[in-house]
């Protein structure tokens, strides 16, 4: 860490009151707890949301109804702990996730017996946008075995969270695609998902997609993906676009029910505030009422007041009793 507490240049006599750091602050560490038990039976289920509050722009642009078309054939799908029976080879191999999506390394594509074998209608490449490897690999494969391919290019992992919605889109509307072209319905679509290695950027896709698909949260779905194919590494950098990711389907998943509410003749702004209300009650419930901070209401904070409980939060200084004065640099003289 560089720090620093000479003195100041601005004056002689004047130091800083604390350490400073040069670099730009680092992100919070979003902590994914151990699976619990780790037992060689320990297993994971979920099953695909057909809930009318997930955004359909989220799940691709389907609605409710091609939702259901979609994963009409879908059980509940089973993630099994892997662990136990893990060689180090099988990282070089693709494992399926779900039942219709696997995930890989771009070797995988070179195994034809491998692609007609697990019936793979669609490969979906994540590469770096600034490698093109993988985008004529995918493609030679996708010519010789007689099925469909796609590429995502990432420029860098910021804009990943943009590009969830493209990649799903692509996976959703392929499967789509796939079963209504068999009037049957015996023919559905499987979609391998690969990068260079297989365990990271194309992990991250593929633990969005049951976020988004599953009503996962970002705990949920990496425990999932990690029990299936053990050897993935999610990065501080990928846990915290999945958590910001996470942050969006919330929010556009609340403004669907507001809009589905409103229409309905309810008052959904109405329940929206309450909900708010009701969550905020819950975070600040823990906050201790201190000498000087008024009545239990306004800890809690009303959010149909006049924000004068805002203004006391955040006005600070030793009377109020809540953030004290602290001042950057201070005078040797003193």
């Amino acid at each position: 860490m560089d720090t620093e507490q000479e003195k100041s240049p601005i004056a002689d006599g004047v130091v800083r009151s604390a350490q400073t750091i040069r670099r730009a602050p680092s992100p919070p560490y979003i902590h994914i707890p151990a699976l619990v038990g780790r037992s060689e039976t320990e297993s994971m289920s979920i099953e695909p949301s057909f809930s009318p509050f997930n955004h359909s722009s989220a799940a691709g642009g389907l609605t409710e109804e091609e939702l259901r078309e979609l994963f009409s054939h879908i059980d509940t799908q089973t993630a099994n702990n892997s662990s136990y029976h893990w060689q180090y080879a099988h990282r070089r191999l693709a494992q399926p996730i779900l039942d219709f999506l696997y995930l890989g390394p771009a070797s995988t594509v070179k195994d034809h017996d491998f692609l007609r074998e697990k019936g793979i209608t669609l490969i979906l490449g994540v590469r770096d946008a600034r490698y093109m490897g993988i985008l004529r690999s995918v493609e030679r494969a996708a010519q010789e075995v007689g099925i469909a391919a796609d590429t995502i290019d990432v420029p860098h992992m910021q804009s990943v969270v943009g590009l969830f919605g493209l990649a799903f889109q692509k996976i959703n509307a392929h499967l789509v695609a796939v079963a209504r072209s068999d009037p049957t319905g015996q023919r559905k679509g499987r979609v391998l998902v690969v990068c260079e290695t297989g365990n990271d950027r194309s992990a991250t896709f593929v633990a969005a997609y049951l976020m988004c698909m599953f009503e996962l949260d970002l705990i949920q779905a990496v425990h999932f993906v990690t029990l299936q194919r053990f050897c993935v590494s999610f990065t501080d950098e990928d846990k915290l676009v999945l958590q910001t990711y996470q942050d969006l389907l919330q929010a556009k998943r609340d403004v669907t029910r507001s809009q589905r509410q409103r229409q309905d003749g309810s008052q959904g702004q109405d329940n929206v505030r309450s909900m708010i209300k009701r969550r905020l009650s819950r975070a600040t419930s823990s906050l201790q009422q201190q000498p000087g901070q008024g009545s239990g209401e306004d800890v809690s904070m009303e959010i149909d007041g006049d924000y004068r409980d805002d203004l006391e939060r955040f006005k600070g200084g030793e009377e109020s009793g809540q953030r004290r004065a602290f001042a950057p640099f201070m005078s040797m003289e003193e």
